[in-house]
């Protein structure tokens, strides 16, 4: 179960897409670095996203 469940695919590209220019915001740097909440959270969604078009073909 992921903790993503409750939310709809709109939801979750707009929560991406709403992270990505926060991401721009911490610049360059701390994005390279990978170390951020923010890039892992990023991730997880993306994994997310990517599961649930796998399930809808």
């Amino acid at each position: 179960m992921s903790r993503y469940d409750n939310l709809s695919t709109q939801q979750l590209e707009t929560s991406l897409k709403a992270m990505g220019k926060i991401a721009e915001q911490y610049g360059e740097t701390s994005w390279k670095t990978g170390q951020s909440q923010m890039h892992n959270e990023i991730n997880q969604v993306l994994d997310e996203l990517e599961a649930r078009q796998a399930d809808t073909r």
